[in-house]
């Protein structure tokens, strides 16, 4: 299989995701950090990310997350457990 091949049946499997009340722990800023910086980091207690054609479209609290487009369709994931 071609790498192009690859890619085309890859690309066709990637899914929309919503992953709703989950915890989101991230590094601060945009570079990378070594030693006692790698401990800076933010926290959304009350997060959701959305995956849309296989890459991440957003990540950040449910209160701000924007709306999705109807005519996708998106599996949804309640990471909260319940």
């Amino acid at each position: 299989m071609t790498n192009s091949s690859q890619n085309s049946s890859r690309n066709s499997v990637m899914k929309n995701l919503i992953i709703e009340n989950t915890k989101i722990v991230t590094p601060l800023g945009s570079e990378a950090r070594k030693g006692d910086s790698m401990g800076d980091i933010s926290i959304i207690p009350d997060g959701c990310i959305i995956i849309t054609g296989g890459k991440i479209s957003y990540a950040g609290s449910m209160e701000d997350r924007p709306a999705v487009r109807p005519d996708e369709q998106y599996e949804k994931i309640d990471a909260c457990g319940n």
